[in-house]
């Protein structure tokens, strides 16, 4: 059987009513014999063959017979074999139409090509040769797989809807068969490589060669419709949302975060229902297919940028009016429930607290003609809170309520007091202090003392609050003096 595999090239036929032979050197009639007892064959002059032939060796006596499993009349024939010279030359008897085939064998590249070839290669998996009468190819949409060979190495990539399981170990090679160690046990495998670009692969059960072969092509690069997902598994906060007319940047108490798992689900955290609310994935042909509660699923081209930034584009349609981007970072969102501050990266930020209230100011510079050191913090989300205001002088970092022309207050919205205002007066005790942080382009610090309460819709028992609370602000400048005030955003 050794001396049988391989591929076989015809060289001449007759039958015995023939005067002479027949030559078939250019007619392309290819017979190929595997390793498994299975043979398939194409004529496309339909002289030996009838087109495409497929079947199985059995050994009668001590003739090897062929014979054919297809639809057509003459696959019921049975061929006999006989193999001449050193093996490489093959006639093919069929005594049913007294026929008589003779073919030259192909020779095989020999072993340090075919070292050289696999050696920090890989190969794209692109069907599955089940029995000779059926090869089912990989559709190449959603889920792909590849070997990747190194030296005395082979590693098989199984990739599922976008997410990677490797298998990889170290080769044994004892001539054509070979062992391979991998992390899930050792494997008998036999690997031919029939071109430059294409190979197949076997495995062994019990000892003996298993039914069916992989078939995979040479690639220098993943299939272009492979989308790793791996990048953008977690939590994506969202960074900000462009369309071709507007642009929205999240930093400012707005936010579209996805989290989503190596199971296809999606979880959303968003302040913004107007957009979809997804809750499952998919990859298909290349793209993110994300859809809700059984709706139409939604296409996005995803890029991955500057790791961890991600790029989700999708066109118009049902969900989205126009094209729409969303720019994603992939973070640890552990802590947003208990620091929601946190999510808005490059915002900045006030966290006043008095009490068992809390209030969220985000910063905006707004310059006014003639007061450039002053700007004011707004809250962005809900009602309760209208406006805070601060003043104080550009080359300092750390403020109390006694210094001149130092001024902070804030309104808000308490069950005590209805809506009130809150002064910081050089009276009493308040401050704005610096805390050290490993990023020189931020400045945090803590909010700290008491203010004055001017005004509220309830009586109060006390003019004075004690607020406690944090900030996070862009400095205007990276590892240099400020240019502009510590409150001015880049």
């Amino acid at each position: 059987m050794a001396d049988l595999q391989g591929r076989w090239d015809a060289d001449s036929t007759y039958t015995i009513d023939d005067v002479q032979s027949t030559f078939l050197g250019a007619s392309g009639l290819l017979l190929e014999i595997f390793p498994d007892s299975t043979w398939s064959a194409w004529d496309s002059t339909r002289t030996v063959f009838p087109g495409r032939y497929t079947g199985r060796f059995t050994l009668h006596g001590d003739t090897l017979l062929m014979r054919g499993i297809r639809g057509t009349r003459s696959s019921v024939d049975t061929m006999a074999v006989k193999l001449r010279f050193l093996g490489n030359r093959l006639e093919l008897d069929q005594p049913s139409a007294g026929r008589y085939s003779f073919f030259h064998k192909r020779k095989p590249l020999d072993s340090v090509s075919v070292d050289s070839l696999l050696r920090d290669s890989l190969w794209l998996h692109v069907g599955t040769q089940v029995d000779p009468d059926s090869l089912r190819l990989e559709p190449l949409r959603a889920d792909f797989d590849y070997v990747r060979f190194g030296t005395d190495r082979m590693a098989w990539d199984y990739r599922r809807q976008g997410i990677a399981t490797t298998d990889s170990g170290s080769l044994v090679k004892s001539g054509a068969n070979w062992t391979w160690r991998s992390n899930s046990g050792d494997r008998e495998i036999l690997i031919e490589l029939m071109q430059k670009d294409s190979l197949r692969l076997w495995s062994f059960a019990a000892g003996r060669l298993d039914s069916g072969f992989h078939i995979f092509r040479r690639a220098f690069k993943r299939h272009p419709f492979d989308l790793d997902m791996r990048p953008a598994l977690g939590h994506l906060r969202s960074d900000s949302i462009k369309t071709n007319t507007s642009s929205i940047t999240n930093d400012y108490g707005q936010y579209y975060d996805l989290i989503v798992r190596d199971d296809h689900s999606v979880e959303m955290e968003t302040d913004m229902p107007a957009l979809p609310i997804f809750s499952e994935w998919k990859i298909d042909s290349g793209s993110l297919w994300l859809s809700a509660g059984g709706k139409n699923p939604v296409k996005f081209r995803l890029d991955t940028l500057s790791p961890p930034r991600i790029r989700m584009t999708t066109d118009s349609g049902a969900a989205f009016s126009r094209v729409t981007q969303f720019f994603q970072s992939k973070v640890d969102g552990a802590r947003f429930a208990a620091h929601p501050l946190e999510r808005f990266d490059s915002a900045g930020y006030f966290r006043i607290s008095f009490g068992p209230d809390s209030l969220w100011y985000f910063s905006l510079a707004n310059f006014r003609a003639g007061a450039p050191a002053r700007h004011e913090i707004a809250s962005i989300a809900g009602t309760d809170t209208l406006w805070s205001a601060l003043s104080e002088f550009s080359d300092r970092e750390t403020f109390t309520s006694g210094q001149p022309n130092f001024f902070f207050a804030f309104e808000a919205r308490n069950s005590a007091l209805g809506k009130f205002t809150c002064v910081a007066t050089p009276s009493q005790e308040f401050a704005i202090r610096l805390v050290n942080n490993s990023d020189p382009s931020v400045a945090e610090g803590q909010v700290q003392g008491t203010c004055v309460i001017r005004k509220s819709e309830k009586p109060a028992s006390d003019s004075l609050l004690s607020i406690d609370g944090a900030f996070r602000l862009k400095r205007n400048g990276l590892n240099r003096a400020f240019s502009a005030s510590l409150w001015n955003l880049q």
